[in-house]
């Protein structure tokens, strides 16, 4: 009778431990960059560099914005950039996959150190849902700063 009550407890045990799904939190995820380097030269009066990421929600319910941060090799910036996604949030209730592209343009990207000879940038972002779900930041790739 004990072994059979020990048995019991375990498996109850292990249903209770058992992770969930996918969960209702956001998730993002590095797609690519376009070009695949930034030049500066190019960047006064255009969109310099566009950045891609994945993005899906599971209950539908994510925000129409996108935070991105800048990471420059010989300066770390701490400054947040808010994106507008398109209309997403208009999905609630059904899961949401899709791609978002964020076009920088020079005025996005000021403390780039122009002494400095060799210099890359990569991105830090993260989404947040209705609900208040934040996904995981993710980290992009580093690619080369061309002057």
């Amino acid at each position: 009778m004990k072994k059979l009550l020990l048995l019991a407890m375990i498996c109850v045990a292990g249903v209770a431990c058992k992770k969930d799904g996918a969960g209702t939190a956001p998730v993002i995820s590095f797609a690519s960059y376009d070009p695949n380097a930034y030049f500066m030269a190019d960047s006064v009066n255009t969109a310099a560099l566009n950045v891609t990421f994945n993005i899906s929600d599971s209950d539908g319910d994510i925000e129409d914005t996108i935070s991105l941060r800048a990471h420059y090799k010989s300066f770390d910036d701490n400054v947040w950039l808010v994106r507008m996604m398109p209309d997403i949030g208009s999905n609630k209730g059904h899961s949401v996959k899709g791609q978002v592209t964020v076009a920088l343009g020079a005025i996005d990207l000021t403390n780039i150190n122009e002494n400095s000879l060799k210099d890359s940038i990569w991105f830090s972002a993260f989404v947040v849902d209705n609900a208040g779900h934040h996904s995981d930041t993710v980290l992009t790739p580093k690619i080369p700063i061309i002057k």
